[in-house]
């Protein structure tokens, strides 16, 4: 009988979805339930020598595409090769996933409802495209919870689209995500800022721990369907503790630890925030009543609780996109016309 890993063990407490492109984590750990990415992962992931034909594809397809709906008009071939790439990485997964792939949104849209909305609609125009006959239900367009960004998913979860609300750190934004009706919220534990600058360390890593608990007892407390999916994680203790969360995204070093060490039962009494928080204050949802009436009420109100982490994320995952426009452009130019 195989030995029972950590990895077997979070499984039965949550959905463990895989927060890589990295095919061979799917190939060696899966099958997982979500597949999470971001431009981050698909600029790292693309730039490896055994996908540089996926680049190659892409500008060719972008260089067809650009000239028809509803790509003409609407963004650069540049920016569509990219659209492509995230796209093409994602759909790989869903050979090992049991439900859905999450393809982010451009974050330089992060600010425009309008935009969101027709980012979130090509990418599932480019999913039809790409692999014919894919459950609309299979995908799941990642918007930063911004107020444009939970205008946008309120209207997309009204066409069918699901959405998952992520680089978010503040109740407000929990509670709007959920009234909004997305089907997830992603609190980010750490600041994205963890995994960018060597030696720094978020020292308020525990607001968002506690976040996921209160966001998750919240959501089932008013009925809301929206599945809590904790991210930005850096080690085995941080996800060990939010064991019990809806879902949990596992970046693939941490996967490996956690398929590596054995479990033993009894070093895990009160481990979990879920175990250890069952009396956690729960907000009430009047104190969140109609915050998406008002942008300023609401830009407010994240502001003065996120430390500043919701506009660093977005700069940092732009700065990405801007890596992918930057290898889009250069493989452009060895398209033939």
């Amino acid at each position: 009988m195989a030995t029972q890993t950590l990895l077997d063990y979070l499984r039965t407490r949550s959905f463990v979805d895989c927060d890589t492109l990295d095919i061979s984590i799917g190939k060696d750990l899966g099958p997982f339930v979500d597949c999470t990415s971001n431009q981050a992962i698909s600029y790292f992931e693309i730039q490896k020598p055994e996908n540089a034909h996926i680049i190659t594809e892409s500008a060719q397809l972008a260089s067809t595409l650009i000239k028809k709906s509803p790509y003409a008009g609407a963004l650069t071939a540049p920016e569509l090769t990219a659209e492509i790439i995230g796209t093409k990485l994602s759909l790989r997964y869903l050979a090992y996933t049991t439900s859905r792939v999450h393809i982010q949104a451009n974050p330089k849209y992060a600010y425009s409802t309008t935009d969101t909305i027709a980012n979130a609609h090509r990418y599932i125009a480019l999913v039809q495209h790409l692999a014919p006959g894919t459950s609309q239900d299979r995908i799941c367009i990642k918007i930063p919870t911004t107020y444009a960004g939970l205008k946008a998913c309120e209207v997309l979860e009204k066409e069918g689209i699901r959405t998952l609300a992520t680089t978010l750190f503040t109740m407000v934004q929990a509670a709007a995500s959920g009234a909004v009706g997305c089907s997830y919220i992603a609190p980010y534990v750490n600041a994205l800022k963890v995994h960018f600058t060597p030696g720094f360390e978020d020292h308020t890593k525990a607001k968002g721990l506690k976040l996921c608990v209160v966001s998750q007892k919240f959501f089932e407390q008013q009925g809301y369907s929206t599945q809590v999916l904790p991210a930005s994680l850096t080690s085995v203790s941080e996800i060990l503790q939010l064991a019990g969360a809806h879902h949990i995204t596992v970046p693939p070093t941490l996967l490996k630890a956690l398929a590596a060490e054995p479990y033993n039962a009894g070093s895990f009494i009160n481990t979990s925030l879920y175990d250890v928080l069952t009396d956690v204050s729960v907000p009430d949802v009047k104190d969140y009543a109609n915050v998406l009436d008002d942008e300023e009420k609401f830009t407010k109100l994240v502001e003065a609780d996120d430390d500043g982490k919701l506009k660093q994320a977005i700069d940092i995952f732009s700065q990405m996109q801007q890596g992918l426009l930057e290898l889009s452009e250069a493989a452009l130019k060895d398209v033939a016309p």
